[in-house]
């Protein structure tokens, strides 16, 4: 009789062991789907981020983004803006059709980002408008940098589907430099390049312009 009750208890442990087991076999395997669903909600959530700060169309960074990374720069940082708008676009636009200008925006944006340097944001400002945040230089050195990226937009040229020739294109561009302490100085940034750009474009386009501010 006890060995009876012996084996029916050994039966019961058994029976109890493998119930565990495979219940937590069920719960790892639970955890494990719901780690991966975790990670592809996160990775999904990142490239919708992603995309929320990134135009489209040239794959730049997108006006939210350049304003917010000028917002973040650090209290006391000297920081330059320079502003480009595609000379004569609508012109381009109407003559040979938005197709053409998208692939000539393209084109332009790969001609300056050969020329930005590597801790600089270019960034699609709006339409035919672009801007590179350059951390930590003066107007003199940021002016230098957007005469480079201007030289290299005119010296490519676009090939324009069903065209008698290929186009050329240039920029206009300002450039404006401060130290960044408030508010007001980021707000000012902006303006003084605004300013310098539309003085480039007064003053016969393809040129770069500095801010006396």
């Amino acid at each position: 009789y006890a060995a009876a009750i012996l084996a029916l208890l050994l039966l019961g442990y058994a029976a109890a062991l493998a119930r565990t087991r495979v219940l937590r076999t069920q719960r790892e395997a639970l955890e494990q789907r719901v780690a991966e669903r975790t990670a592809e909600l996160d990775a999904a959530n990142a490239r919708l981020l992603d995309l929320s700060y990134r135009d489209a169309l040239t794959g730049l960074s997108n006006r939210r983004r350049l304003l917010e990374t000028l917002e973040r720069t650090p209290a006391g940082a000297t920081t330059a803006l320079v502003f480009f708008d595609v000379d004569h676009f609508k012109v381009l636009n109407d003559r040979h059709g938005h197709p053409a200008g998208d692939e000539v925006l393209r084109r332009i944006v790969q001609a300056l980002l050969s020329c930005t340097p590597a801790d600089a944001l270019l960034a699609r400002y709006g339409g035919e408008e672009f801007a590179c945040l350059l951390p930590g230089i003066d107007a003199m050195q940021a002016t230098a940098v957007a005469e480079r990226m201007r030289a290299a937009v005119e010296s490519m040229s676009v090939q324009i589907p069903d065209g008698p020739q290929d186009a050329r294109v240039s920029v206009s561009a300002g450039v404006a430099s401060r130290i960044l302490r408030t508010l007001e100085d980021r707000q000012r940034l902006l303006r003084d390049a605004d300013v310098a750009l539309y003085q480039a474009k007064g003053e016969g386009r393809n040129c770069v312009r500095t801010s006396a501010g």
